[in-house]
């Protein structure tokens, strides 16, 4: 099981993803936990758990259809661009 801030690693620097569209629906979790090679069955978007982050916002507006591998095949923003803040970034609970 993972609870926390999804955080991913880009360009040589962990960052976080914002929840901006991501929990229109649970596959942008599923994928999500997918990538952290955690079980998806009962996946979801949660509160960060997290405290204040000085990280970049890498992904921003992701919307994912269940079958990507990684974030970085679902619709999203370009890296680094983003219209939100930190206490947008996205906490994940897989199990």
């Amino acid at each position: 099981m993972t609870d926390g801030r999804f955080e991913i690693f880009l360009n040589g620097q962990w960052g976080t993803v914002c929840d901006d569209l991501f929990d229109l629906n649970t596959y942008g979790a599923q994928v999500a936990c997918r990538m952290l090679g955690q079980p998806t069955g009962s996946a979801r978007v949660t509160d960060p758990l997290a405290g204040p982050n000085t990280m970049p916002i890498w992904l921003d507006d992701v919307v994912c259809k269940v079958s990507e591998l990684t974030l970085l095949e679902c619709d999203h923003r370009l890296i680094g661009y983003h219209s939100c803040t930190q206490p947008e970034d996205v906490g994940l609970y897989c199990a």
